[in-house]
């Protein structure tokens, strides 16, 4: 196989590796982590191959390897190398706390708080709360997303025909969840406007808690698994041997929302009202759920949206340096 086909998985198997010697040493070389890691991958791998989800990659596997040998390989080594990466990414974003503990999170309110004319945007969100169905909401924004991260590498290399352009997005989906997900995360260590109050010892976010609750938000897996992480948080001194982890800005929900937009975009000028549809979902759930305040998303979306768009304004500046306009103005100014 040519080494375009194979560079998503190496580039995963080596920061596997990475993590697991990062989180060795940070964590006072213990390998207390590892069961929740192996947990965790084949809680993932089981996501993949059964049920809903099986129904359309196995299928798809199974038939690229009579018709295509290569290319079925290349597919499975996409979704091998995304379950890995969730993992190992998971390795790391539960060490931040242990890095950098949660300082940002009354900056990015009064942030917030600013950009909504004096109120947080939580309460902004919640003014749609006659309209929101729970279990709806909560479908789009749990098993719904995680669904469409981890087989994003794979629906790439399913569908596209441009190498570039296929090596250029499996490239930004393999670097947002470094470069934003841990490196961003860290330095702006958050744990989100669910959390705020029990961090400060403050009553800012009172209000969220009962409004959520006056939807039926209780009863939801993703306020269930809020208070878990919580809890997990709580246990071992924020050493979070068990969960993802607490981390809120930005927004990677949003961010891999936002990579689908722009990729559907890019593709067809009709799949874009339903990749930036999404999107925009993503984001507002992330702020009416508690997750986020709604400068992790906004940040998530303009840093995606500029390394997506990178590719295209470096040919378009290449094309105006050498274009015969180009040279004109330049000899025009020397």
């Amino acid at each position: 196989m040519a080494d375009h086909q194979t560079f998503f998985l190496r580039y995963c198997l080596r920061f596997t590796l990475f993590a697991l010697a990062f989180g060795f040493i940070v964590r006072g070389f213990s390998f207390a982590y590892l069961p929740a890691f192996l947990a965790g991958n084949l809680s993932v791998a089981q996501m993949m191959v059964t049920g809903k989800t099986g129904l359309f990659v196995v299928p798809i596997c199974f038939g690229y390897l009579i018709y295509n040998r290569f290319k079925s390989i290349e597919i499975v080594g996409a979704l091998f190398g995304a379950a890995l990466l969730c993992s190992s990414f998971i390795i790391i974003k539960t060490t931040i706390p242990l890095m950098m503990p949660y300082w940002a999170d009354p900056m990015l309110a009064a942030w917030d708080k600013a950009l909504f004319g004096g109120v947080h945007a939580y309460e902004w969100s919640h003014g749609f709360t006659p309209y929101m169905s729970a279990n709806w909401a909560m479908m789009f924004y749990m098993p719904v997303w995680a669904i469409s991260m981890l087989l994003f590498p794979a629906f790439v290399v399913l569908v596209e025909t441009d190498a570039v352009r296929k090596q250029t997005y499996l490239k930004i989906y393999f670097y947002m969840w470094l470069v934003l997900g841990l490196g961003v995360a860290t330095l702006m260590s958050s744990a989100g406007p669910i959390y705020h109050d029990r961090l400060i010892g403050a009553e800012a976010f009172a209000g969220m808690q009962a409004s959520l609750a006056s939807v039926g938000f209780e009863n939801t897996s993703v306020r269930m698994l809020q208070e878990g992480l919580w809890g997990a948080y709580e246990a071992d001194g924020g050493q979070q041997l068990q969960g993802s982890g607490i981390s809120a800005f930005p927004s990677m929900h949003v961010a891999m929302a936002t990579l689908w937009a722009c990729y559907l975009t890019e593709r067809s000028k009709w799949l874009a009202p339903l990749g930036i549809g999404y999107a925009a979902l993503i984001l507002f759930l992330s702020v009416f759920t508690g997750w986020h305040y709604a400068v992790d998303g906004i940040f998530s979306i303009a840093a995606v949206a500029l390394a997506c768009a990178a590719p295209w304004l470096f040919r378009l500046l290449r094309g105006a340096k050498f274009s015969p306009e180009g040279r004109k103005l330049r000899e025009s100014a020397i």
